[in-house]
């Protein structure tokens, strides 16, 4: 079916090197008219036994405006539609977990190509589960050094990597 005028999407992979099969992927398409999402697809790949349509997640989205509660809910929704086994990759919990921020992610970056993103919120302090969210802030004060800020290039990586102690060889300096 034709999209329409207003419509974008995206794909997300998660992979152990450039060129490998996917460990999690998801594929987000998202058609809107009048401020509402007309017609969401959600794909994912990697998480079951064939492709899989993430249909209740989808459901949820047509219809309604691309809120930040509704972004959640659908990668909720998208993750429990999931059926990822566990092996030397990641267990069924990662897995699901990947599905969800990829789904989120997505959402985001296909509202965006659209123009109609919704305003970010403030980060929760409890993830989903109910687990503690690790704030950059809390990290420095236990002077913590083994995470990264999410840079999205090979150098910026080596960047952060050659601001922390240790370096990117992980010797002392």
């Amino acid at each position: 079916p034709d999209p329409g005028p207003v419509a974008g999407g995206t794909y997300l992979k998660l992979e152990r090197k450039v060129g490998d099969f996917a460990t999690v992927g998801v594929a987000v398409h998202l058609s809107m008219q009048d401020g509402k999402v007309e017609r969401a697809g959600i794909a994912l790949t990697a998480v079951g036994p064939t492709n899989l349509r993430a249909t209740d997640a989808e459901a949820a989205l047509a219809g309604s405006e691309l809120t930040e509660e509704a972004i959640r809910e659908a990668s909720r929704l998208a993750a429990e539609a999931a059926q990822p086994h566990g092996d030397t990759r990641g267990s069924e919990d990662f897995k699901r977990n990947v599905v969800r921020v990829f789904t989120e992610r997505g959402l985001r970056a296909a509202a965006e190509a659209v123009g109609a993103a919704p305003p970010r919120a403030a980060a929760p302090r409890e993830g989903p589960a109910g687990e503690p969210v690790t704030t950059e802030a809390a990290l420095d004060a236990t002077e913590r050094h083994d995470y990264f800020s999410g840079e999205e290039t090979v150098a910026g990586v080596m960047d952060e990597l050659e601001e922390k102690p240790g370096g990117p060889d992980g010797g002392e300096r």
